[in-house]
């Protein structure tokens, strides 16, 4: 109850800029965007080994070409991720770079992906890496073209409700038992 409370809260509140998988779609890491959100706010995360969880997927979300598929899709968050997390520069300047050597690695594999297989058998898997790279690069230069509707979020989250943040009373409302948050903090 009391992380839907929350997630729920930073949705409406702050927003979030990656999509849920809809349908047979690869999006992904809106789940990793949302916890991000909450640890900068202040919220702590736990490793609770006895808890399971069990991921009924369909026979085509097994496939190697599907696993590729959100590799890539992955892979195009994680430029946000990163800077989400407080461990990317926010310079625009610095995603350019980095998506220029992303997308020269691409080209590489592009080129390489020319060459038979045949020929040298470690090149099967060029495709993908061009895909990869170039996937990357689209992260970093997302970073640059969306910088407006970043940096709201970005303020969004500095400037949020003492509502969000964790505290003793919040922490009980979130749980669903709002008759404790009076003995938590009597006002």
């Amino acid at each position: 109850m009391g992380r839907v409370v929350l997630i729920r809260s930073v949705c409406q509140h702050i927003g979030t800029r990656l999509e849920d998988r809809i349908g047979e779609g690869v999006g992904c890491c809106e789940d990793l965007e949302k916890g991000e959100i909450c640890k900068r706010l202040g919220w702590k995360t736990a490793h609770v080994p006895t808890l399971r969880l069990q991921h009924v997927m369909s026979a085509r979300r097994l496939t190697p070409e599907y696993i590729d598929d959100l590799t890539c899709a992955a892979i195009l968050t994680g430029p946000w991720l990163r800077l989400i997390a407080g461990g990317e520069s926010r310079a625009a300047t610095w995603h350019s770079m980095l998506a220029f050597c992303d997308w020269c690695r691409s080209l590489k594999y592009r080129l390489l992906s020319i060459v038979p297989s045949l020929m040298h058998p470690k090149l099967k898997r060029a495709p993908f890496w061009r895909r990869f790279y170039k996937a990357r690069a689209n992260g970093y230069l997302s970073l640059v073209s969306d910088h407006h509707r970043i940096a709201a979020i970005m303020q969004a989250i500095d400037n949020s409700a003492p509502l969000l943040k964790p505290s003793e009373k919040n922490i009980v409302l979130m749980s669903g038992f709002p008759e404790r948050a009076e003995k938590a903090n009597p006002a």
